[in-house]
């Protein structure tokens, strides 16, 4: 076992050198494409100077030849064929570098040895192609440039650390990789073999020692189950006097204090003391009676100064606007209409930030009344939202649910409907559109949907809207704070509730809303009463 496991070590150390060589082989590789795509481009743009030149000189003699002048027509024939020789050596010098660069530049990660061998001899023979067509043409910068660049492919492609020499490194390498990977696995199915082999024979000297040790315990048992038949009614009789008198006493102490916060008394005492588990338990409910405490206080400190931020701070924008308005309204006014204009753009952003005060203040209350559930009747809630939302009746608000009323919260219910709806309008794109409305109880929640016919929303952004002042328009196109939906996901968390969207624009129009709420059935004699 140890010369495999030695001999597997080794192979292992080959087999990191050689995948070590390949990294370093394939980013010299990479170079030298980088280098051969430098050399395209250069070659492209000297043979377009060539091409252009040898273009010009074809349409000049064409030119010539078209005055009919007899004493000059032998020396434009000879003249042309040589341009038009020229012309061709030089498409024909365009193909040759371009296919010698793909050729070289392709992936041999999979070729054989004699298949690197093979493009070694079409490179050669490209490449003396190449020198044998620059041979033929004028001498010239352009020439003289396009020789550099021969020599430079030669170098890249065919020199010691060229792309041949790597790639029939590479492939060498990656032969000997695969015999080392053969080889490994040989040595490592003889290692299992051996292991198996070893393990049969273990188990079986097991089962031997186990039946021996079997027939000790049997008799040890036997002495230590009438040992302890008597230590144990001692026991009983010993601690039973301790568990009753002190530790159940303690637990219900523990019990009820943890009961009495629980619902909301920070001030109940907490008398379990001890240095045992049960007295970590109590303190630590001391830690966290102050911590809710403080948590209390920090709610209401916060929800103080929300109101008053927000109270404090729209009065002075609201005497912003009114001075905004009563400047317009000046009949001795001499503002440029641009003056104006930024006037009236100063109240509209005052508006708005008002509203986002407004929103700001209900996003910090939401959730935090103690809220009773009480009978709704759906279509009287709808009614009512859609009279305050769309005055006009430009859009069709229509509920269609199969419940017609229900004991739940009246009051996060309407809020969260309102929101809804009222982004459906301000999110549509046309001027008159459909919401319909749903509802239906499923246990003793009621699952409220609420659809559009708009646009929808593309599913890059449905995970983004329920994010604070998160809008998807910007706000001088569609007037809002980006808290609406916020502010419902906070209300639905603290009613054990949760909002989901389906919306696919690509497929079809509209999106649709569902959420929840605790609810329960309406009983008959509510009913009539709620009618009367």
């Amino acid at each position: 076992m140890a010369d495999h496991l030695s001999a597997l070590e080794a192979s292992a150390d080959r087999l990191l050198t050689s995948q070590n060589t390949l990294f370093a082989a394939q980013s010299e590789i990479d170079a030298h494409k980088k280098a051969l795509n430098a050399i395209r481009i250069a070659a492209r743009d000297n043979l377009r100077t060539l091409n252009f030149g040898t273009t010009v000189g074809i349409e000049n003699l064409l030119s010539q030849a078209r005055q009919d002048n007899a004493s000059v027509t032998g020396a434009i024939d000879q003249l042309f064929s040589e341009l038009f020789l020229t012309s061709l050596n030089l498409v024909s010098l365009s193909m040759d570098i371009e296919s010698t660069i793909d050729l070289a530049a392709q992936d041999r990660s999979n070729s054989t040895i004699e298949e690197s061998k093979l493009l070694a001899v079409t490179l050669k023979t490209k490449l003396r192609r190449i020198t044998a067509l620059l041979a033929q043409l004028e001498s010239g910068a352009e020439r003289a440039e396009l020789a550099k660049l021969a020599i430079e492919l030669d170098k890249v492609i065919l020199a010691d650390g060229g792309l041949v020499a790597l790639g029939n490194a590479t492939a060498s390498h990656l032969s000997e990789l695969a015999a080392l990977r053969d080889a490994k696995l040989e040595m490592v199915t003889e290692l299992s073999e051996f292991i198996s082999t070893l393990t049969n024979q273990a188990t079986l000297r097991v089962a031997e020692k186990s039946i021996s040790l079997n027939k000790a315990t049997q008799l040890m048992t036997t002495v230590l189950l009438l040992s302890f038949v008597g230590v144990l009614g001692a026991v009983v009789a010993g601690n039973s006097f301790i568990v009753e008198k002190q530790i159940n006493r303690r637990m219900r102490g523990l019990e009820r204090s943890v009961h009495a916060i629980a619902g909301g008394d920070l001030t109940h005492p907490i008398d379990v003391k001890g240095d045992d588990e049960l007295g970590d338990i109590a303190r630590a409910l001391i830690i966290f009676k102050e911590n809710a405490e403080e948590l209390r206080r920090s709610n209401v400190d916060l929800e103080r100064f929300a109101y008053v931020a927000a109270h404090d701070l729209r009065s002075p924008l609201r005497a912003v606007h009114d001075l905004a308005e009563w400047t317009l309204e000046d009949s001795d006014n001499q503002l440029t209409d641009e003056s104006n204009n930024y006037l009236h753009l100063l109240q509209n952003r005052a508006n708005r930030l008002d509203r986002l005060l407004s929103d700001l203040l209900n996003y910090a209350r939401a959730g935090q009344e103690n809220e009773n559930i009480s009978p709704v009747r759906m279509q009287d809630m709808i009614e009512q939202i859609s009279t305050m939302l769309d005055p006009q009746n430009t859009f069709r608000i229509d509920y269609v649910g199969p419940l017609d009323s229900a004991n739940t919260l009246s009051t996060p219910l309407e809020q969260i409907l309102i929101n809804l709806v009222s982004n459906a309008i301000k999110h549509h794109d046309k001027s008159n559109g459909t919401v319909t409305i749903s509802a239906k109880l499923l246990g003793d929640r009621i699952v409220v949907t609420v659809a559009d016919d708009g646009p929808g929303i593309l599913s890059e952004y449905q995970d983004r809207i329920y994010n604070l002042f998160q809008t998807l328009k910007p706000r001088d196109d569609v007037e809002g704070s980006g808290l609406g939906l916020a502010i419902i996901r906070k209300l639905l968390e603290r009613y054990k509730g949760c909002i989901e969207l389906k919306s696919d624009p690509e497929k079809t129009r509209g999106s649709q809303f569902c959420f929840d709420l605790p609810a329960t059935a309406v009983a008959l004699h509510e009913v009539e009463a709620d009618a009367a």
